[in-house]
């Protein structure tokens, strides 16, 4: 079967019988309409295997897209100067979202959740703390805000993250921030595409 995002498997198979259906009881036209739409969102949602990097030290990019910036910035998450990657997600998928590095997912912030003392954060962006077993931390916040909002992340605080496993979905065309400490090695540069989980992105340097 053609591999389609866990989250959206449901909705698709519902929208393959009413497809079945309406070729049996409605005019080929109309059937074709529901045709249409399901070969559109099994295009859309498709959940295609990634080769992961052999590298421990490295940073893949989370979400397929183009890198939009390159900077040093203050990270407003964990209060450090930091390498920023800004990434624009591809509007026609694949829209999973992955896991930059290896470690243990230490906090999320949902835009519904913010708490008091965390009013300086970024207004309407989900972020994930990841931190790698040799102490480097890395920030991948989502834009949520305007239309089109599709958000799903099933890793919870606490719990360890594979380098570039796939751990949500996310849609459509949304901006995307990394922040990596200020040490990091940059590996891209603003217009380089991306695959999600196996393109590099930075490198983090020890000694």
């Amino acid at each position: 079967m053609f591999p389609i995002a866990r989250e959206a498997r449901l909705f698709v198979l519902v929208l393959l019988a009413v497809a079945v259906l309406a070729s049996i009881y409605l005019p080929p036209v109309v059937a074709g309409v529901f045709w249409l739409l399901f070969l559109l969102l099994a295009f859309l949602l498709r959940d295609l295997r990634r080769l992961v990097p052999s590298r421990p030290l490295a940073v893949v990019s989370p979400v397929d897209g183009v890198v939009t910036s390159v900077s040093e910035a203050r990270d407003p998450y964990l209060k450090r100067e930091a390498l920023v990657i800004r990434i624009r997600q591809h509007w026609f998928g694949e829209f999973n979202v992955h896991s930059p590095v290896e470690g243990r997912i230490t906090e999320r912030w949902w835009p519904e959740r913010t708490r008091e003392n965390e009013d300086e954060l970024p207004p309407g962006h989900f972020a994930i703390w990841l931190q790698t077993d040799e102490g480097d931390d890395a920030v991948v916040t989502i834009d949520l805000q305007g239309r089109f909002r599709l958000m799903h992340c099933s890793a919870q605080a606490g719990e360890r993250a594979g380098q570039g496993r796939r751990c949500g979905l996310m849609g459509f065309g949304r901006p995307v921030t990394v922040y990596l400490p200020a040490t990091a090695r940059v590996a891209v540069a603003p217009g380089q595409r991306l695959l999600a989980g196996s393109d590099v992105i930075a490198s983090f340097v020890h000694g």
